[in-house]
């Protein structure tokens, strides 16, 4: 079963522009055959947040974070698909995601989370 995740994680990737239903459950299926694989919950999480579906990107993503609280790239997709909506959070993410990778060039997205929170939306 630990094999087959992959297969359905990559079926995902390539079926979520035609069939998003259906990606959804290629995701969750082979989430569930692999319980320590973060890759199909990170990939559904970016696929979400790609279509608009901010709820399930969080839920996904933070899924994965149960998962790997250390990994660099579900906080810092967490981090950009709540800037819109809780930038406190986000910029939270975004910090963790720099102390996780700080080469990585955050400068762009934690602006734009700063903004927000200018904005009053915490």
């Amino acid at each position: 079963a630990l094999f087959l995740s992959p297969r359905y994680t990559d079926r995902a990737a390539n079926e979520w522009r035609t069939d998003l239903g259906a990606a959804y459950a290629d995701f969750d299926h082979a989430a569930s055959l692999d319980p320590f694989a973060v890759e199909p919950l990170l990939s559904k999480g970016a696929v979400a947040r790609q279509s608009g579906d901010v709820k399930t990107a969080v839920a996904s993503l933070e899924e994965a974070l149960e998962r790997q609280p250390d990994n660099f790239a579900g906080h810092y997709l967490l981090g950009l698909t709540l800037i819109r909506t809780r930038p406190a959070a986000a910029l939270r993410e975004l910090r963790t995601a720099h102390r996780l990778n700080p080469g990585f060039p955050l400068g762009p997205a934690i602006v734009r989370s700063r903004a927000a929170l200018g904005r009053g939306r915490a």
